[in-house]
């Protein structure tokens, strides 16, 4: 079955990558750095990286309200917290954009949760690689000013005509999961006002300022040398583009790789660089699709409610007259 090739091509990938890194690095002293880190710059690291989750649920809310209000905060949070926890197991971070067929069950949004969760993942990048841009060029380092300057270039085509987005490929891959979904909707869904796009950008660039000054933190638990805020406002965008790599586990292997080598090119230690992506990872993936997974095991549907054909909410009253 396709499926399971393609897990075990992904746990395949993923090891050696680690391998080959393992034998680049001086693994003891890796080991000896994340044993040293030090507790209260990683709590604080925790306490910012949420700050910035609250702010990407914000966004997501702001996306699929941009019409009528069809959910709230808290079920806009709920429902990023399960897209962390399907990136563990998707390819290419794409639990994100699946995180909609947890939401159609739980709001009775369809199509709109659709588009608006491929919408948000990719103003989310293209805010990435735009905070990326600057301090790449202010380094002079051009190499990585033209990563991100390519990174930008694509997702501002992208997001601000979406309906050149294979959405055909979306309905498929969601029929999969047995959820039918509308094409037309699908492109109206991922077409936002100027002024949404402008707010959902803004949102995004805070969001992910948040996470940079997170994983600087990390740094700083390490003790680690020739570091600063602005090296890693560069580097981070262009290890989030490496988690895209579809035949990896939540891109493990690639983003490891990415920050040994770009971090290097910024004058870091390979072992610091690894050391910190390993702890941005057990924060960012493991303990929020942890959290997200408790959600999936504690709520579902709401009551009273499941989803119609066309997205509407549909009474148990309605559903017995249909």
């Amino acid at each position: 079955a396709p499926m399971p090739l393609l897990r075990a091509t992904q746990v395949v990938v993923s090891v050696g990558i680690l391998v080959l890194l393992c034998r680049t690095v001086d693994l003891p002293l890796l080991l000896r750095t994340l044993a040293s880190a030090r507790v209260a710059p990683l709590g604080l690291a925790v306490v910012i990286f949420f700050l910035g989750l609250l702010l990407r649920a914000v966004r997501w809310m702001a996306i699929l309200n941009k019409e009528r209000r069809e959910v709230g905060f808290v079920d806009s949070l709920l429902v990023t917290l399960v897209g962390g926890a399907l990136n563990l197991f998707l390819p290419a971070t794409s639990g994100e954009v699946a995180k909609s067929v947890y939401a159609y069950h739980r709001t009775g949004i369809r199509e709109r949760a659709v588009a608006g969760s491929v919408v948000d993942k990719l103003v989310a990048l293209l805010a990435a690689g735009l905070l990326g841009l600057v301090p790449s060029v202010a380094y002079r380092l051009w190499d990585l000013a033209g990563y991100n300057l390519l990174l930008v270039a694509l997702l501002a085509v992208l997001v601000y005509f979406p309906r050149v987005l294979p959405w055909k490929l979306v309905t498929k891959l969601l029929r999969g999961l047995r959820v039918e979904t509308r094409l037309d909707e699908l492109k109206d869904g991922s077409a936002l006002t100027p002024r949404l796009h402008a707010a959902c950008l803004v949102l995004s660039l805070l969001a992910w300022a948040t996470t940079f000054v997170s994983v600087y933190f990390l740094f700083v638990a390490i003790r680690a040398e020739n570091v600063s805020l602005g090296k890693v406002f560069m580097v981070v965008p262009l290890t989030t583009v490496a988690r895209l790599f579809p035949f990896t586990l939540d891109g493990i292997g690639t983003a490891e790789a990415a920050s040994v080598y770009f971090f290097g090119r910024a004058g870091i230690a390979p072992e610091a660089a690894l050391a910190a992506q390993l702890l941005s990872r057990l924060i960012g993936s493991y303990l929020v699709g942890g959290l997200g997974a408790l959600v999936m095991l504690c709520t579902g549907s709401r009551r009273g409610a499941r989803p119609s054909a066309h997205g509407r909410r549909v009474t148990d009253k309605e559903a017995a007259e249909s």
